[in-house]
């Protein structure tokens, strides 16, 4: 279960909301615990009497506390907290990108950007589950599992693909395309004709190669830079 703090001064608008984002973890089939704020210090004080939660949904206009400060406070206190925006103003969408957050919701846009967010959340916890593993096979249909924490890149390799993980690698028969395919909706994206990778697994971005956490480098193919920032910035 999600534990989840939403946080609006807006008195008239906080129980819409929460009953927004209620059902739209409900049409995704998340158990979820939501507690609502109308008072960003209170919020404050309740982490601070070491209550947490996993999910933040955090107007950004309050008076007594805006939401970036707020943000920034969380941050300090709760590293592994998913941040998210809720606001009707559209322009504090870039000077949010200083708090790192999951994703920035438009009060005009609530249900469709709700549901942009909870499915692109959903994939991102089940990603980071530590006993998740993806399943691939080869030409003869033989199943190799990986625990998806352990997988840094996948390369093709002619009529092969290596599986390079923290643990060593493994050669399979099989093609990019055809594990790009099992891969989809998940925290893999192909960057490049030859390699897929794991994001997060990345420890840096260039504007033509990525650098893994074993500080490998691979290439980026043209067009797919601003693609991977946006990825990894959704799942990570």
């Amino acid at each position: 279960m999600l534990n989840i703090a939403v946080c609006d001064d807006e008195e008239m608008v906080l129980p819409y909301l929460c009953e927004q984002i209620s059902s739209a973890f409900e049409r995704v089939h998340m158990e979820v615990r939501i507690d609502s704020y109308s008072s960003s210090i209170k919020l404050r004080k309740t982490i601070e009497n070491r209550i947490s939660y996993d999910v933040f949904f955090l107007d950004i206009d309050m008076e007594e506390l805006d939401g970036f400060r707020l943000a920034s406070f969380i941050e300090n206190k709760l590293e592994e907290a998913v941040l998210i925006f809720v606001s009707s103003k559209e322009e504090y969408v870039f000077s949010s990108f200083r708090h790192h957050p999951f994703s920035f919701i438009r009060k005009e846009k609530l249900r469709q950007d709700l549901e942009i967010t909870v499915t692109d959340l959903q994939k991102k916890l089940k990603c980071e589950n530590g006993n998740d593993r993806i399943i691939l096979t080869d030409e003869q249909q033989n199943s190799y599992e990986f625990p998806v924490q352990d997988v840094l890149y996948i390369e093709a390799q002619d009529k092969y693909i290596c599986i390079h993980t923290t643990n060593g690698n493994q050669v399979i028969r099989s093609s990019l395309s055809a594990a790009e395919k099992t891969l989809k909706d998940t925290c893999f994206m192909r960057i490049h004709k030859s390699y897929m990778i794991n994001l997060h697994m990345i420890y840096a971005i260039f504007y033509d190669k990525v650098v893994m956490d074993d500080k490998t480098e691979l290439p980026v193919g043209r067009g797919k830079v601003q693609m991977l920032r946006q990825r990894f910035c959704e799942e990570t």
